[in-house]
């Protein structure tokens, strides 16, 4: 069950524990926790540190695989409480940022029912990403078959 928490709203731990992947950005992430009673220190200016952070502190209330993304510098990942995996998106000229995070959640979902690992479906929604913010709207800037990724 991929769980895509954004907006962060209230839900049962059970929701949490089922989710596999919790799919979240840092703010989203923070919010959850937040709303589990716990808080996390703040990495200061390093998102992929602060992501790293977060990524430990949900597999901690539950969760059994854990994706944080941070815009520009891609995505962290962990999977059954093991150590965060930081894969960085790959150097693009943004345009316009709508739509990119409901790529990137559909890429990891289509590569995970189709088969893949987490890693490697993580690493094609970050790739998704950086291709959509390089057009204007969201649907339209979406890939098409065909169409080559950073």
């Amino acid at each position: 069950v991929l769980v895509n928490l954004a907006p962060v709203v209230p839900v049962e731990p059970a929701t949490v524990a089922a989710a596999d992947p919790l799919v979240v950005n840092e703010g989203e992430a923070r919010g959850l926790l937040r709303l589990q009673g716990r808080t996390v220190p703040d990495a200061g200016s390093d998102p992929v540190e602060d992501a790293v952070t977060v990524c430990g502190e949900l597999a901690a209330v539950g969760a059994r695989s854990v994706v944080v993304t941070v815009g520009p510098a891609g995505a962290v990942f962990s999977e059954g409480g093991g150590r965060p995996e930081h894969l960085p998106a790959p150097r693009v000229d943004a345009v316009d940022t709508t739509g990119a995070g409901d790529a990137f959640v559909g890429a990891v979902a289509a590569r995970l029912a189709r088969g893949a690992d987490l890693r490697d479906a993580v690493t094609e929604g970050v790739r998704v990403g950086a291709y959509v913010v390089t057009g204007a709207g969201a649907q339209e800037s979406y890939p098409r078959e065909g169409d080559r990724l950073p």
